[in-house]
């Protein structure tokens, strides 16, 4: 089989076995120290058309948000600045944002939340994920 084949099916497991419990993997312990700083993340890109988009997720099966995912034509169509369904290398800082909750009988979300998003500085397509966690990027 070839690595690159093997090395998304292996990603795929992984974001499977952690999804079915439905708790957060994504703490403040392990990401809190790197917010705020440049990040190198190696994910596989996940579009959602509802709720947050930008969504990629980690070989662990934690979600982060690229912040301003869209390329903006002069048309006014949006186009998605990473391509879906692949594994890419982003290259940004890590911070995270904080979501009201919509006030009652307005559309939105109904509790406050809060994530963790990327300002994306660079991207790469990659044959096979080379960390499963964010890592410090010198500058």
């Amino acid at each position: 089989m070839k690595p690159a084949i093997l090395a998304l099916l292996l990603f795929v497991a992984a974001v499977g076995a952690s999804a079915a419990d439905k708790q957060p993997i994504l703490s403040e312990h392990i990401y809190g120290p790197l917010l705020g700083k440049r990040v190198k993340l190696d994910v596989l890109v996940w579009h959602y058309t509802k709720g947050i988009s930008g969504r990629v997720l980690l070989p662990s099966g934690d979600s982060v948000y690229v912040r301003d995912p869209w390329i903006h034509r002069s048309d006014g169509t949006l186009e998605p600045r990473l391509p879906n369904g692949k594994l890419v290398r982003l290259v940004g800082v890590l911070t995270a944002e904080h979501v009201a909750p919509a006030p009652p009988g307005a559309q939105g979300y109904t509790q406050a939340f809060s994530y963790f998003a990327l300002a994306l500085e660079s991207f790469t397509i990659i044959d096979r994920a080379e960390q499963v966690s964010p890592k410090l990027n010198p500058k």
